[in-house]
């Protein structure tokens, strides 16, 4: 079969399905192990940032919670304590990529997975599955 630039037109012209490519369990499940930081929070306050239409490629989350419960902490959390947590919300839309960290609610009490940054508040340190239940798994 002989190229012509009309079949490489042809096969331009063809529509492509959008790749999703997200982490697979495994990878949330090391993260979620990895992270310095595995408390259960009550959720005090919520202050998300605004999204101007087509500027806005993410939304800063900065959450003030109250330490319910520790499984593991190298800041040294006791329950009780008031803390600060920042990270940056990020829609995938059509984009491949691991899943946005979730906007976690007013009054709602979830798992976080967490390491502190140099500043003295706290980030994100799973990715997708920092405010999700320990992902089960070898």
């Amino acid at each position: 079969m002989r190229y012509t630039p009309l079949l490489a037109l042809a096969l331009l012209a063809l529509p492509v399905a959008p790749a999703r490519a997200e982490l697979p369990p495994d990878a949330y499940r090391d993260m979620q192990r990895a992270a310095p930081e595995a408390v259960e929070i009550r959720v005090a306050a919520v202050d998300v940032s605004i999204c101007w239409f087509w500027l806005c490629d993410g939304r800063d989350v900065e959450v003030e919670a109250e330490v319910v419960g520790v499984t593991r902490s190298a800041a040294g959390l006791k329950p009780g304590a008031r803390i600060t947590i920042r990270y940056r919300h990020v829609p995938l839309g059509d984009r491949s990529g691991p899943r946005a960290i979730r906007v976690v609610r007013v009054g709602e009490t979830t798992p976080a997975f967490l390491e502190k940054a140099a500043a003295g508040h706290f980030e994100a340190a799973a990715r997708g599955a920092s405010f999700d239940p320990p992902v089960k798994g070898r």
